[in-house]
């Protein structure tokens, strides 16, 4: 009896080798990786991020629930989020930038008193001061944005609401702020956007509400020079700018006739003006709030919010050289999921995302890591398989399992083998195989799931059913 079952078992052996599996059920992985920041009450609004020399995350934004500012950074470790400014309502519109010492600056909004404020970390406590004020019923401070110059000084750009509704501009000069009016005519100034040139210059892109346009002012170290980029429809109602490799201004700003994402970049002669995403008006919507920056090699990169009238989403969209390829982040029921985002580049030009989850009020960090996925599944001696990183990114430690679920399971303990951490480079795999002892379904089910995960990649898995005669796996 002994020796016809040894012959069974040889053939059996033969005749399953290399079997591919069939009916798999596979989760598939993403390149984005999701993190909670935050997630003590309602925060998370208006974020604005950008990474230190270490390449670590930082990010501004604002407290919903107790109307303060708060700040959090990535220790290599883990999130450490602190309020700044707790006095009164403030936060709202805030802007970050982070000096030669990697210490934040912060410029943000103080509603209670209506005034602009600013925020910096001299190594040991948050110093919190007034910019600019106003006496009467107006605001000072709204859509603030800051730049550090090559002294690490604070340049701001913001709006003066109310009775003046003018475009301002504050320069730390070593000593007090130096405080100015860019643009008067008319009202202008909402959704200010500001970067600095090689000569520490100001440039600045806004809204001129008067006319429905987007308007752009710069510096030419003798006065300022404002004027009219796009004036087509009610266009310019936010803006974001960023100066390419020759100082030129690339503006990113929204169509508010059109529900559409707008790009007007200048030639050195011109304005030149496309559509980087459009919406169809009753079918989809595309919202207001983005964010823009620049690559090294001065495309452009959007992170946006899209809604489908079914599911709200964020959606990043990059510039290739021939056409925009946009892809989703996240996804809700929740339509304003992606409305506040704050996009930033890091050293290899890999997106990363602050943004603010609407469905669960937490702040929320997206980033483009690897992307795992499981091929085919084989039978035979064991269960063997492939682990392949098809993600833009080497993925970083991975491990990974083979479970064998149900029947009769002798070795190895749990009906688990186990292996790694291994790094897999991008577009690259790894070859694992699990031998079992056991028998399992032909009586009692039995089921072989194959899982991975990594410390950059969203878990993946694949489950079949599948029949064990001692280390023989059956389809």
């Amino acid at each position: 009896m002994k020796k016809i079952l040894d012959i069974f078992v040889f053939i059996l052996l033969i005749a399953t080798v290399a079997l591919p599996i069939a009916g798999n059920v596979n989760t598939v992985g993403s390149p984005w990786v999701i993190e909670i920041v935050d997630s003590q009450g309602d925060v998370g609004r208006e974020p604005s991020m950008v990474f230190d020399s270490n390449g670590y995350p930082h990010i501004s934004y604002y407290d919903n629930s107790n109307g303060d500012l708060k700040y959090a950074s990535w220790n290599g470790l883990e999130w450490d989020s602190q309020t700044v400014n707790s006095t009164g309502d403030v936060g709202e519109y805030s802007s970050l930038a982070l000096d030669a010492n990697d210490y934040p600056h912060i410029s943000y909004f103080d509603r209670t008193n209506g005034d602009l404020k600013y925020a910096g970390w001299n190594g040991l406590e948050w110093d919190s001061q007034t910019v600019d004020f106003t006496n009467d019923s107006a605001y000072v401070g709204e859509y603030s944005a800051l730049a550090l110059d090559a002294n690490d000084y604070p340049h701001i750009s913001y709006f003066h609401s109310g009775f003046v509704d003018d475009l301002k501009y504050a320069r730390w000069n070593g000593s007090a702020w130096d405080i100015q009016t860019v643009d008067s005519i008319g009202d202008v100034g909402y959704a200010t956007s500001l970067a600095l040139d090689a000569n520490d210059y100001p440039h600045i892109s806004y809204h001129d509400f008067s006319n429905g346009d987007l308007k752009y002012a710069s510096w030419n170290g003798l006065e300022w020079d404002s004027q009219t980029v796009d004036s087509t429809d009610d266009v310019g109602e936010y803006s974001a700018l960023a100066l390419d490799a020759n100082d030129y201004p690339h503006i990113g700003y929204y169509d508010h006739s059109n529900y559409d994402l707008k790009y007007a970049r200048w030639n050195g002669s011109e304005w030149d003006i496309k559509i980087m995403v459009s919406a169809t008006p009753g079918i989809d919507f595309i919202g207001p709030c983005f964010s823009f920056v620049l690559d090294a090699n001065d495309f452009p990169h959007i992170s946006y919010h899209y809604y489908d009238h079914n599911y709200g989403y964020l959606k990043y969209a990059v510039w290739n050289g021939l056409e925009w390829d946009s892809q989703t982040v996240d996804s809700s029921s929740d339509w304003q999921i992606g409305w506040y985002s704050s996009l930033a580049l890091d050293a290899n030009d890999y997106p990363h995302i602050g943004y603010f989850d609407t469905t669960n009020d937490d702040l929320k960090y997206a980033y483009m890591g690897a992307e795992l996925e499981i091929g085919d599944i084989t039978g035979g001696l064991g269960a063997r398989s492939t682990i392949m990183n098809i993600g833009p990114v080497e993925a970083e430690n991975v491990v990974w399992e083979i479970k064998f679920n149900g029947g009769i399971i002798f070795s190895p303990p749990g009906g688990i083998v186990t292996g790694g951490p291994i790094n897999i480079p991008t577009t690259s795999d790894i070859s694992i195989t699990g031998i079992p002892i056991g028998f399992g379904g032909f009586i009692i089910p039995l089921n072989i799931t194959v899982s991975a995960n990594a410390d950059n990649a969203n878990p993946v898995s694949k489950t079949f059913p599948a029949k064990l005669l001692l280390f023989i796996v059956i389809i």
